[in-house]
C-alpha cells in the first residue's frame, strides 16, 4: 500500500457525504480509487435511482469513461466523508506503467465487474420479486461476506439492494422477515447480518422456484 499511500497527496480529493464525485453524462477524465470512506454508483431512470454498486476502500470506480475517453454513464456520490485517488486519464497509463500494484488491482477489478455485471442481468431476468431477493443475497455474500463461525456476515443496505435487484422496500423487507424467520439469516449490528450459508439460501430460491412453478 506504500505506493498507493505516496500518491493520495498528489491525486487525493476528499468528498463530504451527499457530495457527488461525478454526475451521468460528464465527459471522463480520471479514473477513481476509494481511499477511504464509501461511494455509492447509482443510474437516473426515468424518476428512479438504480444503485449499481457501493464502493469501499481499494475499489475503483469510473474506469469505463475514463479508459475509453467517453461521457459517464452512471453517477458517483459519497455515502460518508470519503477520500478518493483521482488518477487523470493523460497520465493513467504512466501510472500503470509504472505502479504494478495498480495495474493488479484494476485487471482484477475489470473482471470482477464483468462477472458481477453478468450476474446481475440473471437477476433481473427472474420474475419472482421474492427470487430476485434471494439472489441479490447470494451475490452480496459472494462479493463481499465474511466467512466467521456464526456464519457468513455482510453488511446490508436494504436501499440499496432494493434498488439492485429492482424491488420495493416492502418486498425486500417481507422476503428479509422471513428468512429471519426460517435461521437463515440473523440481524446483527451496524446494519450486518450473518447468513447461516451458501447452500441455505440456494435451497431457499429452489423452494422459491418450485412454489412458483406449482404453486404454493
Amino acid at each position: 500500500m506504500g505506493n498507493l499511500e505516496a500518491l493520495v497527496g498528489k491525486f487525493g480529493r476528499s468528498f463530504k457525504a451527499g457530495d457527488h464525485v461525478f454526475f451521468e453524462g460528464e465527459e471522463g477524465r480520471e479514473l477513481f480509487l476509494v481511499h477511504s470512506g464509501e461511494v455509492r454508483i447509482y443510474k437516473t431512470i426515468g424518476d428512479r435511482e438504480l444503485t449499481l454498486g457501493v464502493m469501499r476502500k481499494d475499489d475503483f470506480f469510473g474506469e469505463v469513461a475514463a479508459l475509453l475517453g467517453e461521457e459517464r454513464t452512471a453517477s458517483a456520490v459519497a455515502v460518508e466523508d470519503t477520500t478518493v485517488i483521482a488518477f487523470p486519464t493523460d497520465i493513467l497509463e504512466k501510472i500503470i506503467l509504472n505502479q504494478t500494484e495498480v495495474a493488479v488491482r484494476l485487471l482484477k477489478l475489470m473482471s470482477r465487474r464483468l462477472k458481477a455485471a453478468d450476474d446481475l442481468i440473471s437477476i433481473l431476468a427472474q420474475n419472482n420479486p421474492q427470487a430476485r431477493v434471494v439472489l441479490g443475497l447470494i451475490k452480496l455474500i459472494g462479493e463481499e461476506g465474511e466467512e466467521t463461525k456464526d456464519g457468513i456476515v455482510v453488511k446490508l443496505d436494504p436501499d440499496v439492494l432494493a434498488s439492485q435487484v429492482e424491488v420495493s422496500g416492502e418486498d425486500l423487507k417481507e422476503v428479509l422477515k422471513l428468512l429471519a424467520k426460517k435461521g437463515i439469516i440473523v440481524p446483527l449490528a451496524e446494519g450486518r447480518v450473518s447468513v447461516t450459508s451458501h447452500e441455505d439460501l440456494d435451497e431457499f430460491y429452489q423452494f422459491l422456484e418450485l412454489q412458483a412453478r406449482f404453486g404454493s
